[in-house]
């Protein structure tokens, strides 16, 4: 019957803080997941369970501050930041220097990726995420004409 609830479209943000506080993992991942209320959000992405921390950094309602402080997080939950349409550009920013190269090919097709992200992954020594960089409609049209010459343009130093 919850799980019902849960996946309901129709469903109150009301029964999602009541799910956020139930034992069963999967029904506080459909909270996160589902819901649209920040305070709940923020509540949830603070849990010791990292599953449920990535069920909020995939939610595309889930508000851009509090996304960007997901990008500190681990790799699985930075991973779904890099897929999550709504993550804001200062957060892929951070990204686009992971060490994850499923991390960096996200970054790298993602339209809110911004130009230095971009730059930083036309070197990277994966060739698929160089494309999809080079590809992607933010990056500046002198630095897509240079990569294409041959010519990386200058990066911006990724975060450290």
């Amino acid at each position: 019957m919850r799980l019902r609830a849960a996946r309901d479209p129709n469903t109150p943000q009301a029964v999602f803080t009541l799910l956020a506080q139930d034992n069963n993992q999967q029904l506080r991942c459909l909270a996160a997941l589902r819901s649209a209320e920040p305070a709940l959000l923020e509540r949830l992405s603070q849990t010791s369970d990292p599953e449920v921390r990535k069920c909020v950094a995939c939610n595309p309602r889930a508000p851009q501050e509090l996304l960007q402080l997901l990008a500190a997080d681990t790799e699985p939950v930075q991973a779904c930041l890099a897929y999550n349409p709504s993550t804001p550009p200062a957060a892929l920013e951070r990204l686009s220097a992971s060490s994850n190269p499923g991390i960096r090919l996200g970054v790298a097709c993602h339209l809110n990726a911004p130009a230095a992200a971009l730059q930083r992954l036309l070197s990277d020594l994966d060739p698929d995420i160089t494309l999809l960089a080079a590809d992607n409609p933010n990056l500046p049209r002198a630095a897509r004409a240079a990569w294409q010459r041959g010519q990386l343009p200058e990066t911006v130093p990724g975060p450290v």
